[in-house]
């Protein structure tokens, strides 16, 4: 018999002794399925105060992109912070694509989607500041420049370093002044590239994560991505220019961490909310409800079947378990074991050093182009979705636009048969959502007309 084998002593809580068979899954699987389909559920009622719409209205004048929403169904674009707002408020989940580093992409997506706020003067000083924050450093490109250079800087006491150092400041004290709006019932997703990307400053980003999360980590849902993955490397080397050997792709990888050591004066507490996110993030979110399968790159089969030998080879699934046995009835358990290895991996990383089983997630997740935060799929056919025998119908990605266009599947192209291909259609109701975007994508540099999409289910 096959069957899901409990992880290692160091895993955690999964339940289910190391020689259990598939019938002993029964009862709890059964229990999985009886949970109430969200579209049964009590629509949310949220109430918007005064200074929330004051709040609203100053991201709508000064935002300078539209967004885009996609459903289980549909998709809506060219919507401004105050049209995406009325259609988000009553979402329970919220996913957003790429972030590249940007705090200030957090922020917007945040406010627009009525999850968190803050007092509207603070608002306006925020968009004002971070502005003249951006230009600054897109116009000092020392700051992540040769580490000589870097010290020299700081030894003399660089009036353009104290001039970062304050607005920096300020903008941090500003932040401290966002609450959590979206109370008990809304969640938002990271699809990824979180950190350790083109943005001004990590910082800022760990700071607002950190803070609305205190009360409450399920608020946010952190998908590992490549960049964030690679921001593992900095904290286990202690050198930000061993990231990247090449220096162009060094910075484009890594500027908003690199600048983040530069620009805290407590490093030691950077170090740890850099690995309090870390300790977070997930290979891989399920919703059974919608069947929802989010990852930051567009995975395919290939990537479940080696993750498969990879937790047959730990000790995490049975070695009868194969790719056929993935269905509505495992693949809750599947995703939770498989985002315990990559968790247990770090964690052992983080405290004895790279070793076997890294060298092991490593290929698993990072290798380009067949690790899981690298495909860029295109999704043509059906061979190349992760149906997963029934349990997936969406799958939400971000990471690269490949399947945007190119996917008949796309939510996009979806209610369009004249599509090419649209044969391949006939079969399934599966659809694909792209949430990679071009949105405050370099600081700067934002590409004409990009919309911020988000994909929502209510």
């Amino acid at each position: 018999m096959f069957g899901l084998k409990n992880p290692p002593a160091n895993g955690g809580s999964t339940p289910i002794g190391p020689d259990s068979s598939w019938e002993a899954l029964e009862p709890r699987l059964h229990e999985v399925t009886a949970v109430e389909p969200k579209s049964l559920k009590e629509p949310i009622q949220v109430a918007v105060t005064e200074q929330q719409l004051k709040t609203l209205g100053v991201f709508n004048d000064s935002i300078k992109y539209n967004f885009s929403i996609s459903t289980p169904g549909d998709k809506i674009s060219g919507l401004l912070p105050k049209e995406a707002h009325a259609e988000l408020l009553s979402a329970r989940t919220v996913a957003l694509g790429d972030i590249h580093g940007s705090y200030e992409k957090l922020v917007e997506t945040l406010i627009t989607s009525g999850l968190a706020t803050m007092p509207p003067d603070k608002a306006a000083r925020f968009v004002e500041l971070s502005a003249e924050f951006e230009d600054f450093i897109s116009k000092n490109p020392f700051l992540e420049d040769d580490p000589k250079i870097w010290q020299t800087a700081v030894a003399e006491g660089s009036p353009i370093l104290s001039k970062a150092m304050l607005m920096h400041a300020e903008l941090s004290d500003i932040l401290k002044k966002v609450t959590w709006t979206g109370g008990s019932d809304r969640q938002l997703i990271l699809i990824g590239d979180v950190l350790a990307d083109r943005g001004v400053t990590d910082t800022l980003t760990l700071q607002l994560l950190s803070q609305l999360s205190k009360d409450s980590p399920d608020r946010f849902v952190r998908l590992t991505s490549n960049h964030d993955h690679c921001a593992i490397s900095y904290l286990l080397t202690g050198d930000t220019h061993k990231l990247m050997q090449n220096p162009a792709s060094r910075l484009s990888y890594a500027e908003s961490q690199i600048r983040a050591f530069k620009l805290s004066e407590d490093r030691e507490g950077l170090v740890n909310q850099y690995r309090e996110h870390i300790k977070e993030l997930k290979l891989l979110h399920y919703d059974r409800n919608s069947k929802t399968l989010y990852s930051h790159a567009p995975i395919t089969p290939d990537q479940f079947k080696s993750l498969i030998e990879t937790l047959k080879e730990y000790n995490y699934l049975g070695t009868g378990f194969e790719y056929e046995n993935l269905n509505q009835e495992t693949i809750e358990d599947f995703v939770g074991l498989a985002n315990q290895f990559y968790q247990d991996s770090i964690s052992t990383r983080f405290e004895y050093g790279f070793n076997e089983m890294d060298a092991h997630v490593e290929a698993l997740v990072n290798s380009d182009p067949k690790g899981f935060v690298w495909p860029r799929t295109k999704y043509q056919t059906q061979g190349e979705l992760p149906l997963l025998n029934g349990a997936v119908e969406i799958v939400v990605h971000g990471h690269a636009q490949s399947s945007r266009h190119a996917s008949p599947f796309s939510i996009d192209f979806i209610n369009d048969k004249s599509y090419p291909n649209f044969k391949d259609l006939a079969e399934t109701n599966f659809a694909v959502v792209c949430l990679d975007n071009e949105v405050r994508k370099t600081p700067g540099k934002d590409t004409p007309g990009a919309e911020s999409p988000l994909f929502m289910i209510r």
